[in-house]
């Protein structure tokens, strides 16, 4: 008889707040390796964000949907809504987040 153990690993996704939007503001975070996303559901109001590229890409193919989203010194869990690819290569332009009620 074999037993098997669930190795759950916790992924946290570090994301800033961000105040500027549009189409140029968006391209400018990009040339600099950000990636602009947004975080909305349970009632509460949508929430512009950015984070990393690279490390949000490694996040996407490690094949992790439920993460822990660290912002403004709190964290909470969300799940990927969204992912929006550049069609002519591997990277991620856009993602939109939904926060995840634990009480559910």
């Amino acid at each position: 008889m074999s037993t098997e153990t669930a190795i759950v690993k916790k992924i946290t996704l570090a994301a800033e707040k961000r105040t500027k939007t549009g189409t140029s503001e968006s391209r400018r975070l990009r040339r600099e390796g950000l990636v602009p996303g947004n975080i909305y559901g349970h009632k509460q109001e949508p929430i512009s964000i950015t984070v990393s590229g690279k490390t949000l890409e490694k996040l996407i193919y490690s094949g992790s949907h439920l993460i822990d989203l660290e912002l403004d010194g709190k964290t909470n869990k969300a799940l990927f809504r969204e992912v929006q690819w550049d069609t002519f290569s591997t990277h991620v332009i856009h993602f939109d987040l939904l926060w995840v009620d634990q009480q559910e």
